[in-house]
């Protein structure tokens, strides 16, 4: 069901809208304006995931929860919800398990602006704690234990003037400490291989821009790096973005 609204705007915009209309696909300016509103949409991430999920036990860090550990002063969790929203994010979903009272309170104390939802997790790993979603939409997903002060509108705007079904954000790193074996062509990661025998320098920084399309390779359970990211590399349809600044990984 539709409904009637009222609108201002202004006459430059509004020689715009009418431009649009073209008297078959668009009739019309509030047709004009629904096909503005869908297009922004889906050319654009405005839902967040955090993994914080997994087994309570694989969750420890020192004397914390890995989410919960401090990096530069903030909480790991508190300073990936501040990046989505820098980035324009205003809906986030945070997926975790036994943790998620301690994680509401942390960021019950702050002033958080976009609208924010606990998903509980069973434990079926990163591709399953995805499809708990239930959303078949455009999302920006990222690893609840990780540090980052990179801006996400970058890897946004690179993701989304691709046709790629996921951009991975890929960091260097010590082959000594990598868990990961990416092989990339220009942006294009062409082979993606998650704790091989012989890992490489480039390392997954677990921060991800999703296309939509995304939902059809999740299944209820299994691994993002396992599961879905070898075959996407194997389709040509994963992109890597490399970051610069600071990355910490809660291990």
């Amino acid at each position: 069901m539709k409904k009637k609204i009222s609108v201002s705007i202004d006459n430059e915009l509004l020689n715009e809208l009418n431009s649009l209309i073209d008297g078959k696909t668009i009739r019309n300016r509030s047709q004009a304006i629904e096909y503005l509103i869908r297009k922004n949409s889906e050319s654009s991430i405005t839902t967040g995931v955090i993994l914080a999920g997994g087994p309570k036990e694989r969750l420890v860090y020192r004397n914390t929860f890995k989410p919960l550990a401090k990096y530069n002063g903030t909480p790991l969790i508190l300073n990936c919800v501040r990046r989505m929203e820098m980035a324009g994010i205003t809906k986030i979903y945070i997926i975790s398990s036994e943790i998620i009272n301690e994680i509401s309170k942390i960021l019950s104390n702050e002033n958080i602006s976009a609208d924010i939802s606990f998903i509980s997790d069973d434990s079926h790993g990163t591709s399953g704690a995805l499809y708990k979603l239930k959303r078949r939409e455009n999302v920006l997903v990222a690893s609840g234990d990780v540090y980052f002060d990179f801006d996400l509108r970058k890897l946004i705007k690179f993701h989304m003037s691709s046709k790629a079904t996921a951009t991975v954000a890929v960091t260097t790193t010590d082959v000594r400490h990598s868990k990961d074996s990416i092989f990339i062509e220009g942006t294009r990661i062409v082979k993606f291989e998650y704790k091989p025998k012989k890992p490489s320098f480039y390392s997954n920084a677990g921060i991800y821009a999703f296309r939509k399309e995304i939902f059809d390779f999740i299944k209820p359970t299994g691994s993002l790096e396992r599961d879905v990211f070898p075959k996407l590399a194997e389709l040509g349809k994963m992109n890597a973005y490399l970051i610069s600044g600071e990355w910490f990984h809660a291990d």
